[in-house]
Order: structure tokens, then sequence, then C-alpha cells
């Protein structure tokens, strides 16, 4: 239980008194934010999760799927991305980029992908 008083003399956390507060909150945003988010990515994505088979769950973005000849060539505009993979599924070649732990991650990626490819979306990473 926690209980804020009006008056804001005091605070009961489980019948633990605390006579008085003082915190701040710290805002970050702009590049700041987005560097943070990106180191974060990066570890979780270097450390891995576990599926309940105790496979490591990895999530890409597919931005493609259709014939091979479509498929090379929008794989040679992005071959400058990274963790970019084409791979054959019956019937179609799919292109898929990026390589991330959470699927949290992928999908803050995704906005950026849907806006030359608007058809994209995040799935498992083939193994």
């Amino acid at each position: 239980m926690i209980w804020f008083p009006l008056n804001g003399s005091a605070l009961q956390i489980d019948r633990i008194f605390v006579l008085e507060i003082n915190d701040s909150i710290t805002i970050i945003s702009g590049s700041a934010l987005d560097s943070a988010w990106s180191s974060h990515v990066k570890k979780l994505s270097l450390e891995g999760t576990r599926d309940q088979s105790m496979n490591i769950e990895r999530y890409t973005i597919q931005v493609f799927s259709g014939t091979r000849k479509e498929a090379m060539k929008i794989y040679n505009e992005l071959l400058d991305s990274t963790n970019l993979m084409l791979h054959f599924d019956e019937p179609n070649f799919k292109i898929s980029a990026g390589l991330f732990s959470i699927k949290l991650a992928a999908e803050f990626k995704l906005k950026k992908w849907r806006r030359k490819y608007p058809q994209s979306f995040v799935v498992r990473a083939p193994m």
C-alpha cells in the first residue's frame, strides 16, 4: 500500500513512514534518447532471448516477397543496409532487413522501413 497525503509531509509504505521525500524526474529527449535506445537494442541483440524450447528468438523486418527478378533488384538497392538477408521460401524470394532479439525493437525500426516499403512487417527470423 502506498499513500500520499495532501500536505506532502509524510508517506506511508507498508506501515513504514518516510517523513520527507525529495525526488526529481529527468526527461531525456532527442538524440540522447535515440542513442540510449540504440545501445540498449545492440546489447539485447547480442544477448538474445530464448523461447520455451530454448531456441534463441530473433526477429527481422520482411521488406519484400515476390519473384526472383524483383527480389534481386530490391536487394541490390539495399546492399548497404545492415543484416540484409535474401532467402527463398517456396514459391517466393524474401528480403529481410535487421536482426533483433526483441520484437519491440523490430517494431521500432519498422516505422522507418514502411516509409519506402509500406508492405513490410515484423517476422521471426529464419534459422
